[in-house]
């Protein structure tokens, strides 16, 4: 079979485990890296795994939080970060899930999941969000860069309360007494509605 070999042409022997026989079938190869092998027999790690060292056994697990989409993987640093708004608790994953409703995972710490919405300011209403989206009566500036490294202080209380409906990035549900664009108000009165 594929897994024998025989070194004086007659018995024929499984390779150790980590390793296959040559193609002469008369010697034993280590598995090389990115496989593990057992009963003579070296394949390739899956999608969510990795072998570094050659005449390994078993392929590793890429931990929670991270993951990796190609098999064949030959260094753990194929195992890549759950990207923003994504995050898994299972080892050995091809891919991140995204944030459940009512949490969200901006990314900035690889090894932090996804938080739990518990500011009255702002709302995780969706799937997969990177931040949480303005609550009704309050605002955030139109830059996700900048609230995920500032996401206490990001949030703004509207006055009155009614002119936002919590969109994210703009104030909507308000007529501006003057015709220009939420943002183009905001910007110009800093922050104070034109009433």
């Amino acid at each position: 079979g594929e897994a024998l070999y025989s070194l004086d042409g007659r018995a024929c022997l499984i390779c150790p485990h980590g390793s296959s026989p040559d193609p002469e079938h008369a010697a034993c190869l280590r598995c090389p890296k990115g496989t593990a092998g057992t009963f003579g027999v070296c394949t390739e790690c899956p999608a969510g795994r990795f072998s570094e060292t050659p005449e390994s056994t078993h392929c590793q697990a890429c931990p929670q939080g991270r993951h990796n989409e190609n098999a064949g993987s030959n260094s753990s640093m194929a195992c890549l970060p759950c990207p923003p708004g994504q995050w898994t608790f299972a080892d050995g994953v091809r891919s991140c899930a995204p944030c459940q409703q009512n949490s969200y995972r901006t990314g900035l710490n690889a090894d932090e999941g996804c938080l739990p919405c518990t500011n009255e300011q702002y709302k995780c209403d969706a799937e997969g969000l990177v931040v949480p989206r303005a609550a009704p009566g309050f605002y955030v500036e139109n830059n996700t860069e900048y609230v995920k490294r500032n996401l206490e202080s990001a949030y703004s209380a509207c006055t009155p309360t009614a002119a936002c409906t919590g969109t994210c990035g703009t104030i909507a549900g308000f007529t501006w007494g003057d015709g220009e664009t939420a943002d183009q108000a905001l910007d110009l009165s800093n922050g104070a509605l034109d009433l």
